[in-house]
């Protein structure tokens, strides 16, 4: 009888509790759900070790913008950060407009033409509008991967995996290759031309909104306490 109203008591403060420490409580445990069990069979099941992945940079977004977040997490002060010019492309500007395709083409597809890569072709790719800071993705190491996919890779020099699209894929001596660019980027890295097989997590299959943005606000947060 104790145990069901133990079980009880548990259920109401969990459930029905406004409480400040129901919510801290609920918090906590949500994490621990998702790092512990649903993060590891997700994996499990797309065969990656990174199934979900935020976006915390600009370099797949197209409108013009100067990234603080970046700016900020590399150290640099929060004020002068926003008072970065606005690019694209590695060109300036003085509005921040999302560009439709078409737009975007016009400012940033020669590029991809130097590439053999044509605005139809580009239109075929996955998010062909590129994506948006904030934005999480399901990840699959399941998946065949084409030019035009969008990847996640490992860098040594971040912290965190890169996810940019694949405008490139070479064979040699019986390893493969792949070559990416962020669509907000003038050009590829250097440690983007040359990426092994191995250091891939996998092709984002599913865009999930915004939600990334709880992540980032909390490194933001984390970093000013500092």
């Amino acid at each position: 009888m104790q145990f069901y109203r133990a079980l009880k008591k548990t259920w109401h403060f969990l459930w029905e509790d406004n409480s400040f420490w129901s919510w801290a409580v609920n918090i906590i445990l949500a994490y621990i759900l998702i790092k512990f069990i649903f993060y590891p069979v997700i994996g499990l099941t797309l065969d990656s070790t990174y199934p979900a992945v935020g976006v915390i940079s600009c370099s797949m977004e197209h409108k013009p913008d100067n990234c603080w977040v970046d700016c900020y997490n590399r150290g640099g002060d929060l004020s002068n950060c926003r008072q970065i010019p606005l690019t694209m492309c590695g060109n300036i500007y003085n509005d921040g407009t999302t560009l439709d395709l078409d737009g975007f083409w016009q400012e940033c597809g020669g590029w991809y033409e130097k590439q053999g890569i044509t605005q139809d072709q580009f239109k075929s790719f996955d998010y062909p509008d590129g994506f948006n800071l904030g934005d999480i993705f399901i990840v699959s190491g399941r998946s065949e991967i084409e030019v035009g996919d969008v990847i996640v890779f490992d860098y040594t020099g971040e912290r965190n995996p890169i996810i940019h699209r694949v405008v490139g894929i070479t064979e040699e001596d019986d390893q493969t290759y792949y070559r990416t660019k962020g669509d907000h980027n003038s050009d590829s890295s250097g440690f983007e031309q040359k990426i092994n097989k191995d250091r891939v997590f996998g092709k984002a299959i599913v865009k999930v909104p915004i939600l990334g943005w709880v992540k980032i606000w909390m490194t933001l947060l984390i970093n000013s306490i500092k």
